[in-house]
This record gives C-alpha cells, sequence and structure tokens, in this order.
C-alpha cells in the first residue's frame, strides 16, 4: 500500500516562481536561509528597469567626478591619479602649501552654500538608507559631490569615493521616485546605487555589491544580492566608457603563502583591531565635533595650511593615500617613512574632517592598514625572513579595512579586487581581517559609517553636562490606522510647572529647541484663539520659524496648537513632503494635542499630532524624535532651577 505525505506541494515563495510544484520530498525552497520572499521591496520588472537606470547613472556620475579630479589634479601638480605623490613631491614646498590654502577657501565656500541655502535637502546616503526614507536632494549631493572632488584633487587628506558613493545614492532616489517605487524599493534602489559608485570609480564590481549587501542593507539574502550584482556590474561597465579597466593598484607581484605571514597574521590581526577602534572613535569625534556655521570660512583654510606644512616632508599625506598604500604593497618605504605616514595619515585625515570637509574614509583607511602591516612585516622579517614586505601591507589593508567597516568579506574582496593579486594570501587576509574585526566588534561595534552618523536631526552639539541627570527616555510612534503620532515623556514635576512652562513665553523661550541653538523670538498669546511665533538659529547660524494659533485650552490639563510650515524654505518643504508625494498640495498645518497627567508627583506629556495625510506621519516618524528630547532635556533643567 502506497505511502501518503501529509506535505504541501504548492511554492508558497513570493513572488512565485514559474515551477509550481515541490521536488518530491515536499520540503521547501526557502528552508535555505538566503532563499526568501521578496519581502517588502517587491523586484517587480519596474524595480528591475530602476536597477539598470540607476547602474547606468551612476556609471556616468563615476565618469563626470572623477574627469574633475582628474582635471583638478593635472592642473594643481600636472599629475594624474596613478602617479599623484609624484607630483606633488615634484613641486615645490610653496606650491604645495598653495595647493591645499586653495582648496581650504574653496572647500570653506562651496559646503558653507551648499549647507546654508541647501540646509533641508539630505546629502548623507548612510544616514538616509538606515535611518530615513532614503531620500537624497540631487542638487545638494552633486553639488557636495563636485567640491568634495575638487578639493581632493588639491591635495586634500580625503577619500574621492565619498562622492560617486553618494550620486549613486542621489541617482537612485531620483529614479525611485520616477518609478514611483514603494519606501521599501527606494531604500534597497539607494543602497545599490551607492555601493555601484564604489564599484564605478575603483573597478571593483563585485566588491562594490558586498559593500551594498553587506555594510549598506545588511544581509546576503538573495533578493539583496541580486540586485546589488546588477546595480554594480550595469556602473563598472558604464564607467569603462572612460575609466579604467585595470587594477586601482597596478604591478602588484603575486606573493605567495608562507609560513611567517600566516603565524605573523593573527598578532598583526589583534592590533590592527585595537588601533581600528582609536581610528574610528576619533572620527566619530571629530564628525560630531566638527566646524559648523560661518566658522568653516576660516578654520577649514588655516587647517588645510598646517596639513601643507606637514606635506613639506611627506608629500604622500596629499590626497586619498592612494600612493601610500601602492609603495607599501610593492614592497618600498623605510621603516622611518612608513611610521611616519601610519602616525600622520589618520590624523590629518581627522583634522580634514573636523575643518568641516565631506569626504571618505575608504582609501585612507587602506592606506593606513598597508603602512602599518608593511611596517610590522619589517620588525617580523628580522625574526623569520624571507617573505616580502609587500605581502604583509596586503594583510594589513585587509585587516583595517574589513574591521573599520565591520564588513570583513567586503574588506577582503574589496582589497583583492583592487589588486588583482595574491589570492594564495587569501588565509592569512582572512585571519587578520576576522581577528581585527572581532576584536572591533566585542570591544566596541562602530564603523566608520556607523560612527560618523549625525545626530538625530543634526542635533545635539554640546554635550550635556555631567551634573545633569540622565533624562527619561521619549517615545514616539504612530497611531494605527490614522494619520497621527503620540509622543510621551515623564517629568518629576507637577503639571501646573508643565503647564505654565508651555504657556508663558519667557518660559519656553529657556527650553525650546536642541541644544546648542538659540531662540532668537519667542512670542505667545496664551489666550483661546491667540497666536504664536517662535524662530530658532541653530549651530549652523540657519535660522527656522514655527507658527500658529492656540486653542482649547484647559489649565493645567493642557492645550491645543496649529502649527504651520509654509513659512520655511521651498527646499525644506519639497524635502518634507516632494511635489509627486501624496497630499502634496495640502497645507503644510498639524494639530498638536498635549496634555498634562500628573501621579504621584510625576507628569506624563502626551503630544497627540495629526497630520493631514498618512505620508506626512510617515515622514516625521522617519524625521526622528532628536529635536524633542533635546527640547525636553533643557526643560528638565529649567523645571529644577529656581
Amino acid at each position: 500500500m502506497a505511502r501518503t505525505r501529509n506535505v504541501p506541494s504548492e511554492r508558497q515563495r513570493v513572488p512565485p516562481p514559474l515551477i509550481k510544484r515541490r521536488v518530491p520530498s515536499g520540503r521547501g525552497a526557502m528552508e535555505q536561509p538566503n532563499v526568501t520572499h521578496d519581502g517588502d521591496a517587491a523586484l517587480s520588472a519596474r524595480f528591475w528597469l530602476a536597477v539598470l537606470l540607476t547602474g547606468v547613472a551612476t556609471g556616468l556620475f563615476g565618469d563626470l567626478l572623477m574627469g574633475v579630479l582628474s582635471l583638478i589634479e593635472r592642473w594643481a601638480f600636472h599629475a594624474n591619479t596613478s602617479h599623484y605623490a609624484r607630483g606633488v613631491a615634484a613641486a615645490s614646498g610653496v606650491h604645495r602649501v598653495l595647493a591645499l590654502v586653495i582648496a581650504g577657501v574653496v572647500g570653506a565656500l562651496g559646503w558653507y552654500a551648499v549647507r546654508r541655502f541647501l540646509r533641508h535637502q539630505r546629502a548623507d546616503v548612510d544616514d538616509a538608507i538606515w535611518r530615513g526614507d532614503a531620500e537624497l536632494g540631487m542638487r545638494r549631493s552633486f553639488l557636495t559631490s563636485v567640491t568634495s572632488e575638487v578639493v581632493v584633487g588639491l591635495g586634500a587628506s580625503i577619500g574621492r569615493e565619498a562622492a560617486p558613493k553618494l550620486m549613486g545614492g542621489a541617482s537612485g532616489t531620483a529614479v525611485s521616485r520616477w518609478l514611483q517605487l514603494t519606501a521599501a524599493q527606494r531604500r534597497l534602489l539607494v543602497a545599490c546605487g551607492a555601493g555601484a559608485g564604489l564599484a564605478a570609480v575603483y573597478n571593483v564590481p563585485l566588491g562594490g555589491a558586498i559593500f551594498t549587501a553587506e555594510v549598506l542593507v545588511g544581509s546576503l539574502a538573495l533578493p539583496t544580492v541580486l540586485p546589488a550584482l546588477v546595480c554594480s556590474g550595469v556602473a563598472t561597465i558604464t564607467a569603462w566608457i572612460t575609466l579604467s579597466r585595470g587594477p586601482t593598484y597596478r604591478d602588484i607581484a603575486s606573493y605567495h603563502f608562507s609560513g611567517a605571514v600566516m603565524v605573523w597574521s593573527l598578532p598583526a590581526g589583534l592590533i590592527i583591531g585595537l588601533l581600528a577602534i582609536f581610528y574610528v572613535r576619533l572620527i566619530g569625534w571629530v564628525s560630531f565635533h566638527r566646524v559648523r556655521g560661518a566658522s568653516i570660512l576660516w578654520l577649514m583654510p588655516v587647517t588645510f595650511t598646517v596639513v601643507g606644512i606637514l606635506g613639506l616632508w611627506y608629500p604622500q599625506l596629499f590626497g586619498n593615500g592612494q600612493d601610500m598604500a601602492h609603495t607599501a604593497f610593492l614592497g618600498l618605504g623605510s621603516a622611518g617613512v612608513l611610521f611616519a605616514l601610519f602616525a600622520l595619515k589618520p590624523l590629518v585625515t581627522a583634522a580634514t574632517l573636523g575643518a568641516g570637509a565631506a569626504g571618505g574614509l575608504f582609501t585612507p583607511f587602506i592606506s593606513t592598514g598597508a603602512v602599518f602591516g608593511a611596517l610590522l612585516g619589517i620588525g617580523w622579517s628580522h625574526l623569520w625572513p624571507g617573505s616580502p614586505i609587500g605581502a604583509y601591507a596586503l594583510v594589513g589593508a585587509a585587516a583595517m579595512i574589513g574591521a573599520s567597516m565591520q564588513a570583513p568579506l567586503a574588506g577582503l574582496v574589496l582589497v583583492l579586487e583592487l589588486t588583482h593579486s595574491s589570492l594564495s594570501l587569501a588565509l592569512p587576509m582572512m585571519a587578520a581581517t576576522a581577528i581585527a574585526t572581532f576584536v572591533v566588534r566585542q570591544v566596541d561595534g562602530y564603523s566608520i559609517y556607523s560612527a560618523r552618523l549625525p545626530s538625530p536631526e543634526g542635533f545635539a552639539r554640546v554635550a550635556i553636562s555631567p551634573t545633569v541627570r540622565p533624562t527619561a527616555p521619549v517615545t514616539f510612534e504612530a497611531v494605527e490606522g490614522a494619520p497621527q503620532t503620540l509622543l510621551r515623556r515623564a517629568f518629576d514635576a507637577p503639571r501646573d510647572a508643565l503647564y505654565r512652562a508651555w504657556t508663558d513665553a519667557a518660559t519656553l523661550k529657556r527650553w525650546w529647541g536642541p541644544r546648542g541653538g538659540v531662540v532668537t523670538d519667542c512670542e505667545l498669546d496664551a489666550v483661546e484663539g491667540g497666536e504664536y511665533r517662535i524662530t530658532v538659529r541653530d549651530a549652523d547660524d540657519l535660522e527656522t520659524t514655527v507658527y500658529g494659533t492656540v486653542h482649547g485650552l484647559r489649565a493645567p490639563e493642557g492645550l491645543a496648537l496649529t502649527v504651520r510650515l509654509d513659512e520655511q524654505s521651498r527646499d525644506f518643504v519639497e524635502w518634507f513632503r516632494p511635489p509627486e508625494s501624496d497630499g502634496a498640495d495640502a497645507p503644510l498645518e498639524w494639530h498638536c494635542a498635549i496634555s498634562f497627567t500628573e501621579s504621584a508627583g510625576s507628569t506624563l506629556v502626551e503630544v497627540l499630532t495629526t497630520y493631514p495625510v498618512v505620508a506626512d506621519r510617515d515622514r516625521a516618524l522617519a524625521w526622528g524624535v532628536g529635536a524633542w528630547s533635546e527640547s525636553f532635556a533643557r526643560l528638565d533643567e529649567v523645571l529644577a532651577s529656581p
């Protein structure tokens, strides 16, 4: 008698495969963990068209930006990217310093203007993917990118890859709007475009795809890997119109595996991991405290001048560090020079970012890892001779970039693709990279990307004094089935004090807005139908005004406000509600009902906000709670003061 099996035979995947029945065992294909549903980001025909268009656009932007970089390099030092350090070294000392002074002036003027006049457009691709809605402003992204390549060409110590990465992401945003993709599809597309930007300018299509999946999306499932591969491949082929098809680092010998390098890779991975923690923390600190507002107009030129003076002795510090890494991969350079470059390159790169520059860290970190690996290799060779110094440099570069990105697979593949060499060193490279990445993950866990993320809403410029007690948590969530959000925060104060803090203009002025901001105007007529207007100048010297009417006063239980944003700049309106979004014609007016509920000496403040359309609610949620958290922390201090 035949046995019957109580197993389903129909396929369950979305989208369904062409073959409708399972294999005879009845087991599902999705039992393999990476073979999953598409999820929210459906890989539809329209999405695949978007991937192709984004790849082409990213490749073309890569050509354009590298063309700008090459033009500036030739103008400044009669050199090209492959021999940049040679051109810098051939220039006189005055020429080198003057080039960086010009870079400081151009960068200061360019970035100040972009951040002032396009302040409400986003140009941080990592933050847009991970925390926001993957919306990037094309104008701000493009001008930021061009300025970055100009200053790198003049000698600024930052990476050139940030610009094509940003423009790849911005291309994804633009294409997703045109094809009306969903929010989830847009996030995936922007991530693919960003990784494709890296792939296009360095000729690393596989590395760019893995960077997309491992770093930007955090998944190696097929619905992520497939579009990442296609987008990076298309961008790389498109960029071949003007860019090289060869490796970024040419003429690297094919180093062979040896016991000396293998054993060395174990302690080297530990040391490099500890160094990466310090470097990443340094980058996080300078990113948080970077120059803002009009101060950039003099601090950036001064900082760049100091770097230029250091370049009198070490011209290798100019630019992104590609020649530093190349020299180390070739096994060249004395221990003294390698030590100086290893010590100085992270510092001048951090100083450049702290001065307000926008640029990448990929090549600066690879170059630091390469020269440090070569330096350690020279010392190790006295104990165990016989292996070329360039082999140690390759292992050091892979370990440093893999650990600093918290992406060991991407780090390994990128170094191998960048050099087209030494696959036989895969085992020591894997060992050092795994150990270094493990050390960073266990001790700290930040990467060169997560450490640079801005504070929520770009606020929190001023550190909270250690004498101020920790603040209570703020919750901010959507109201299910309605275009509303609910904000909650508890205060150790009676509700009479909270009601007065919201309805007395003098008190409101003391706590409204984020730390680092100044309330320049606060008018409040706390009567039914009264009007209010509040203007805040932030740390970048930019002013924002909200205004509206007061109604529903119920002292001390609560009040209600209308909040209007029509007076915001056109850029902010387009960012918050793009012209093609749902409800684009609705007025930017919200209704806030604020209640104070006292219990056992503590008061719960709840702010229920109603938006004209659900899309506004979702955008407000993506915008985050950072400004409210900062304002409420200041309110704590006001309530505690006499």
